[in-house]
């Protein structure tokens, strides 16, 4: 292959890997600072305290985590990469449970958990039945009250919908260990959205990895075409 063919062939994955930078599929790092407030059957339940911080690390903006995960550990202060998946209604693969009608079940029932705050064991209730959602927690004794009828009362009566109002949650799914090695780690769901989630982006290496060759057969192109001719 001569020397013009490798330039053409390096700008043309230059330009693939500029336009195939994933818009929705970056990586952030999710920082858990504090545990939550209740504790119910010797867990702690409702939402837990955690931030995120901007590329420059000039801005940081702290909300609350619901964890949907029962069975993993989660350290607290610790920090670890997630993958945010908007729960806009539609399925993700990218969450680490696909089937994404719990996902909107457990929507409906952080709302109920966070009207409710203040309310140490109904709290703890609707914890335990977002946990059930995900987990077999069978032989666990996890209290759930009447949060499975109320549930299913909400999804027979039309209250549980695609046009629910699942812009307001997000998915924040662990793709690496936290901060001192430990793994697994919990998934989690946030009801508040951050304002620029452009702006907590980690690029994944691969990602860098490409982009970076893909700038390098752009640039040995443009060099190529910038030699006069003879």
């Amino acid at each position: 292959m001569n020397k013009n063919a490798v330039a053409r062939l390096l700008a043309c994955v230059g330009l693939c890997s500029l336009m195939a930078v994933p818009a929705a599929a970056d990586l952030v790092r999710l920082y858990a600072n504090t545990l939550p407030v209740d504790q119910y059957q010797g867990n702690y339940v409702g939402p837990a305290g955690a931030s995120l911080v901007d590329a420059s690390a000039a801005h940081r903006w702290d909300f609350g985590i619901i964890c949907d995960d029962y069975y993993p550990t989660t350290y607290v202060p610790s920090n670890f990469l997630v993958r945010i998946t908007p729960l806009s209604g539609a399925g993700n693969p990218a969450t680490k449970f696909l089937e994404n009608a719990k996902y909107r079940q457990a929507a409906w029932l952080i709302d109920q958990l966070y009207d409710n705050i203040g309310t140490g064991t109904t709290v703890g209730q609707i914890q335990n039945e977002i946990w059930t959602l995900f987990s077999d927690v069978t032989g666990r004794g996890l209290d759930t009250g009447d949060w499975g009828t109320r549930l299913q009362t909400a999804i027979s009566n039309g209250t549980i919908t695609p046009t629910y109002g699942y812009n307001r949650f997000e998915v924040y799914t662990p793709v690496s260990a936290d901060n001192y090695g430990h793994s697994p780690v919990q998934e989690f769901i946030s009801r508040t959205t951050p304002p620029l989630l452009a702006d907590y982006t980690v690029p994944e290496p691969s990602l860098i990895i490409t982009l970076v060759l893909g700038a390098a057969g752009i640039a040995a192109f443009w060099r190529k075409r910038s030699i006069p001719l003879d």
